[in-house]
């Protein structure tokens, strides 16, 4: 004779535990929320005109790591001292398109980098040749992407933003504005850590 089959009993405060679980649930949900926020927090206000006095060198430049692939006949833009294309690689990440203009002061970058740098960068970039007030790095500006999701392609501005530290006008490669933004502050990061002129 097969012997009947027993069953566990079952507890008679199961119910108020698992509404006890139920209840931690939007907590623990919350916590996990903010956990993963805080893994990318939100950036400071970006700001193209950043302090600064230093007098930067093309040695300041490949003392950080950048690779400068061009440079440029600096006729027709107006102030500038040089300027020069080509990648810096961040500590964490891919290489990254910059191009930098010299100038002979942080005043002087103001004065007279701000507007070629507004023509040069952004949705609204002059990218045709014709239309340029600085022609020679037009090619540079230029980079082709694909739209997500579709086989079109198109060009777009290399440098969505730029950045003015010291007699240095940065043009940022990036994806977007935020992207660049976040590529001319790392940069700046890696300026910031060279030992003191003089020192």
């Amino acid at each position: 004779m097969i012997p009947p089959m027993k069953f566990p009993r079952l507890n008679a405060c199961a119910p108020a535990r698992i509404a006890c679980v139920l209840a931690l649930v939007p907590p623990l949900l919350l916590l996990a929320g903010a956990v993963a926020c805080s893994s990318s927090e939100v950036p400071a206000e970006f700001s193209r005109i950043a302090a600064g006095t230093r007098t930067y060198t093309s040695a300041d430049l490949e003392s950080i790591g950048f690779k400068a692939s061009k440079r440029y006949d600096i006729a027709g833009l107006a102030g500038a001292t040089a300027a020069t294309y080509g990648f810096w690689r961040p500590p964490v990440g891919d290489p990254i398109d910059f191009e930098f203009r010299f100038y002979g002061s942080h005043e002087e970058a103001i004065k007279y980098g701000t507007a070629p740098a507004d023509e040069a960068t952004g949705d609204d970039a002059v990218l045709d040749v014709d239309k340029a007030a600085w022609k020679a790095d037009v090619p540079e500006r230029r980079t082709l992407f694909r739209a997500v999701g579709s086989g079109s392609s198109g060009i777009r501005a290399r440098y969505p933003d730029y950045v003015i530290r010291g007699n240095l006008v940065i043009l940022c490669g990036g994806a977007t504005a935020e992207h660049a933004q976040a590529n001319c502050s790392s940069v700046l990061s890696s300026l910031d850590a060279l030992p003191a002129q003089g020192g």
